[in-house]
Order: C-alpha cells, then sequence, then structure tokens
C-alpha cells in the first residue's frame, strides 16, 4: 500500500510541475488511465455525491452523469463512452469525478488500491486549480516538503535526499518564507490546504513538530 501511494505521490509531483493555471484534466486523465493500464479516461464535472471512494459502475446507465470535460483518449468516441467494457470511478470533489475504463479486463482488488492511492493526487490538481497563485515551489523543495511530512530529522532527510543536513535546512527555511510559516507543523498544514501536499502524506507517516527549524 505504501509502495503504491509513493508511486502516486511522485507522480503528483511531477504533475503539478507541468500544471498551469488552466484546468489540467486531459492531462491528469491520460496520467491516470496510463497508471491503471486503461483504454480510455474522462473526466466529469457537477456529479452529486460520489462519496470518499474508488467505485465500480456497473453498464452505460450506472456512469456518472455530468459536464464532460478534459476528454482524453478519444473517450467520446471509445466503446467505453456507449457503456461496454469495464469502468472505475474516481472522485475528485464533492462534485466531479474521472472514470477510466478497459474495453476487455475487470479491475481487481488490486487496481482498486492503486486508484485509491491515486486520489489524493487528483485532489492535489483540484486544489491547484482552486488557488491557480499558490506559491510555486521548485522540485527540490517538494522533496524537502516531503521529507518534512514524513517527520524526519534534517540528518535523515539529508540522507534520503543525499544532500547534508545543513542544506536541508536552508531549503526548509526557504519554504518557511515562500508559504509565510514559522515550523514543520504549520509548513505542512498549509501545504496540504493548498494541494502542494496530499493530505495522506502526512496522516500515513505522521509530521510531528520541531519548533522554530528543522530537528538533527
Amino acid at each position: 500500500m505504501m509502495d503504491s501511494y509513493r508511486r502516486a505521490l511522485d507522480g503528483a509531483t511531477a504533475l503539478l510541475e507541468r500544471v498551469g493555471a488552466g484546468a489540467p484534466w486531459a492531462a491528469v486523465c491520460a496520467v491516470v488511465a496510463e497508471r491503471l493500464g486503461c483504454t480510455a479516461s474522462v473526466y466529469v464535472e457537477g456529479v452529486a455525491g460520489s462519496g470518499p471512494s474508488v467505485w465500480m459502475p456497473e453498464g452505460h446507465e450506472a456512469l456518472p452523469e455530468g459536464r464532460v470535460a478534459g476528454d482524453s483518449r478519444e473517450w467520446r468516441g471509445s466503446s467505453c463512452a456507449r457503456g461496454t467494457g469495464h469502468h472505475l470511478a474516481l472522485p475528485v470533489s464533492a462534485t466531479s469525478v474521472l472514470v477510466v475504463c478497459r474495453a476487455h479486463r475487470r479491475f481487481d482488488a488490486g487496481d482498486r488500491e492503486v486508484a485509491q492511492c491515486l486520489l489524493p493526487l487528483l485532489h492535489s490538481v483540484q486544489r491547484h486549480v482552486d488557488h491557480p497563485d499558490r506559491p510555486r515551489l521548485t522540485p527540490r523543495e517538494l522533496a524537502v516538503l516531503r521529507a518534512t511530512a514524513d517527520g524526519l530529522t534534517a540528518s535523515a532527510a539529508g540522507r534520503r535526499l543525499q544532500i547534508s543536513a545543513r542544506t536541508f535546512e536552508k531549503h526548509l527555511e526557504r519554504l518557511y518564507r515562500k508559504l509565510g510559516t514559522r515550523d514543520r507543523v504549520h509548513t505542512v498544514l498549509l501545504a496540504q490546504e493548498l494541494g502542494v501536499l496530499p493530505v495522506s502524506a502526512a496522516r500515513s507517516a505522521g509530521a510531528r513538530p520541531s519548533g522554530g527549524g528543522a530537528a538533527t
């Protein structure tokens, strides 16, 4: 489970680096479809009551109804759009959902687990779209942020990132300045609120406070 989540988080980081202020759902659909080995995918807005977990619509009548946006992989022309094949729905928000489809192979428990791990990616992109003027972080700063959310000391984080503990602390100080925060916990919480960091990252590993600077 954790390995699947790590892969999803790495994908989110790479995707957020490319996303602009506009709705990026065509690119997101393509990434999710590729991760799940699907033949088609689509983003649907205006969906009510999608819930917090992935689910499997059975047949065309059970597909979420709403406004299709960010078409990917020729969804409209695919057999999946006509209800044939096997579908998996991933809730992006309370009113939107991303649907992926395979023409012949059903989704199993492993597929649903990976899809559930991808939800933080989708939620992060949604928050990014909702907050296009949020602080822009470099790939290194994002890596430092993830290590901070994991509760690593400066020494342990430095080993993970192959930098010195002092360099890690300097990156962390720059994060404080960019986000207007003063300690690790507030930095992680604000990054979650802005969609820079999936909420599950800190919850799964447990970010811990360290006062005004990084622990060593």
